[in-house]
């Protein structure tokens, strides 16, 4: 299989340099052969519905708050 690839990319590739057009059935199956089956759709009853944990931020973060600046202050003296 691995074989066959190689082959078929040194194909492509001389195709491509050569200004050659691919067709729509040529483009699908070049797919296929690189990336495979794609997977199955998840199925409605098996998807899940999120909830989100934090608050969405009501303001822009700005930069440290004024705790943490005395916090890293405290030892530069």
């Amino acid at each position: 299989m691995r074989e066959f690839l190689r082959s078929l990319a040194a194909r492509v590739h001389d195709r491509y340099m050569t200004g050659e057009r691919f067709t729509d059935t040529e483009l699908a199956f070049l797919r296929h052969a690189r990336f495979g089956e794609l997977p199955a759709q998840v199925r409605p009853e098996d998807r899940v519905e999120i909830e989100e944990t934090d608050p969405p931020r009501a303001w822009l973060d700005i930069g440290p708050s004024p705790e943490q600046m005395r916090a890293t202050q405290a030892g530069a003296a």
